[in-house]
Protein backbone atom coordinates (compact mmCIF):
# COMPACT_ATOMS: atom_id res chain seq x y z
CA UNK A 1 0.00 0.00 0.00
CA UNK A 2 1.16 3.25 -1.59
CA UNK A 3 2.26 6.08 1.70
CA UNK A 4 -0.40 8.57 0.18
CA UNK A 5 -3.34 5.62 0.96
CA UNK A 6 -1.96 4.99 4.45
CA UNK A 7 -2.32 8.50 4.97
CA UNK A 8 -5.98 9.07 4.04
CA UNK A 9 -7.38 5.83 5.85
CA UNK A 10 -5.10 7.51 9.16
CA UNK A 11 -7.31 10.29 8.71
CA UNK A 12 -10.43 8.47 7.71
CA UNK A 13 -10.39 6.47 10.84
CA UNK A 14 -13.16 8.70 12.48
CA UNK A 15 -15.12 8.92 9.95
CA UNK A 16 -15.27 4.97 9.10
CA UNK A 17 -16.61 4.31 12.34
CA UNK A 18 -19.44 6.69 11.69
CA UNK A 19 -20.17 4.71 8.91
CA UNK A 20 -20.06 2.17 10.99
CA UNK A 21 -22.59 3.56 13.45
CA UNK A 22 -25.24 4.08 10.93
CA UNK A 23 -28.31 2.39 9.88
CA UNK A 24 -28.30 -0.13 7.63
CA UNK A 25 -30.61 1.90 4.64
CA UNK A 26 -27.74 5.43 5.75
CA UNK A 27 -25.01 2.62 4.94
CA UNK A 28 -26.59 2.07 1.87
CA UNK A 29 -27.05 5.43 0.75
CA UNK A 30 -23.89 6.48 1.79
CA UNK A 31 -22.17 3.17 -0.20
CA UNK A 32 -24.01 3.99 -3.22
CA UNK A 33 -22.81 7.44 -3.29
CA UNK A 34 -19.11 6.29 -2.32
CA UNK A 35 -18.86 4.51 -5.25
CA UNK A 36 -19.01 7.58 -7.76
CA UNK A 37 -16.65 8.73 -5.84
CA UNK A 38 -15.26 12.26 -6.90
CA UNK A 39 -17.81 13.04 -9.65
CA UNK A 40 -20.58 13.22 -6.78
CA UNK A 41 -18.72 15.64 -4.73
CA UNK A 42 -18.01 17.83 -7.95
CA UNK A 43 -21.79 17.60 -8.84
CA UNK A 44 -22.39 18.62 -5.33
CA UNK A 45 -20.32 21.70 -5.29
CA UNK A 46 -21.57 22.96 -9.17
CA UNK A 47 -25.31 22.52 -7.65
CA UNK A 48 -24.28 24.50 -4.31
CA UNK A 49 -22.30 27.46 -6.59
CA UNK A 50 -25.51 27.58 -8.95
CA UNK A 51 -28.00 27.97 -5.14
CA UNK A 52 -25.83 30.96 -4.82
CA UNK A 53 -26.03 32.65 -7.75
CA UNK A 54 -29.61 34.12 -7.95
CA UNK A 55 -28.85 35.78 -11.41
CA UNK A 56 -27.38 31.98 -13.14
CA UNK A 57 -23.76 31.06 -14.18
CA UNK A 58 -22.72 30.06 -17.28
CA UNK A 59 -20.85 26.63 -17.83
CA UNK A 60 -17.67 28.98 -17.88
CA UNK A 61 -18.37 30.36 -14.47
CA UNK A 62 -19.40 27.53 -12.96
CA UNK A 63 -16.39 25.66 -14.14
CA UNK A 64 -13.98 27.92 -12.77
CA UNK A 65 -15.79 28.29 -9.53
CA UNK A 66 -15.45 24.28 -8.95
CA UNK A 67 -11.91 23.95 -10.64
CA UNK A 68 -13.15 21.88 -14.06
CA UNK A 69 -13.36 22.38 -17.20
CA UNK A 70 -16.72 23.75 -18.69
CA UNK A 71 -17.52 20.57 -20.73
CA UNK A 72 -17.07 18.34 -17.29
CA UNK A 73 -19.20 21.38 -15.92
CA UNK A 74 -21.58 20.77 -19.02
CA UNK A 75 -21.91 17.01 -18.69
CA UNK A 76 -22.54 16.85 -15.09
CA UNK A 77 -25.29 18.88 -15.11
CA UNK A 78 -27.11 17.61 -18.20
CA UNK A 79 -26.82 14.21 -16.62
CA UNK A 80 -28.01 15.47 -12.91
CA UNK A 81 -30.34 18.54 -14.27
CA UNK A 82 -33.50 17.21 -14.13
CA UNK A 83 -33.41 15.78 -11.22
CA UNK A 84 -31.95 18.68 -8.93
CA UNK A 85 -33.46 21.25 -10.25
CA UNK A 86 -31.06 22.96 -12.61
CA UNK A 87 -32.87 25.10 -15.51
CA UNK A 88 -30.81 26.32 -19.06
CA UNK A 89 -32.00 29.63 -19.83
CA UNK A 90 -31.45 31.81 -22.60
CA UNK A 91 -29.98 35.33 -21.05
CA UNK A 92 -31.68 38.42 -22.02
CA UNK A 93 -29.09 40.63 -20.81
CA UNK A 94 -25.92 39.44 -20.93
CA UNK A 95 -24.26 38.41 -24.74
CA UNK A 96 -21.55 36.81 -25.18
CA UNK A 97 -18.60 38.12 -27.64
CA UNK A 98 -19.83 36.59 -30.52
CA UNK A 99 -22.94 37.96 -30.50
CA UNK A 100 -25.39 35.38 -29.41
CA UNK A 101 -27.50 34.95 -26.18
CA UNK A 102 -25.63 33.63 -23.35
CA UNK A 103 -27.38 29.89 -21.70
CA UNK A 104 -27.34 30.70 -18.30
CA UNK A 105 -28.46 27.87 -15.40
CA UNK A 106 -30.11 28.56 -12.54
CA UNK A 107 -31.09 26.55 -9.98
CA UNK A 108 -34.91 25.91 -9.60
CA UNK A 109 -36.18 26.77 -5.78
CA UNK A 110 -38.32 23.64 -5.54
CA UNK A 111 -36.85 20.73 -7.48
CA UNK A 112 -38.99 17.37 -7.45
CA UNK A 113 -38.66 15.70 -4.35
CA UNK A 114 -36.42 12.30 -4.63
CA UNK A 115 -37.72 10.86 -1.82
CA UNK A 116 -40.94 9.58 -1.53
Amino acid sequence: MNEDTVKRLQASGRLLQQFRELRVDDREFVTELLEHGRSILTAIALIEELENAPNGMTYQELAEAVGIHPNTAKQILLAIGDDVGVENRKSQVSIAKTGRQRNLLKKRKNPKSLIS
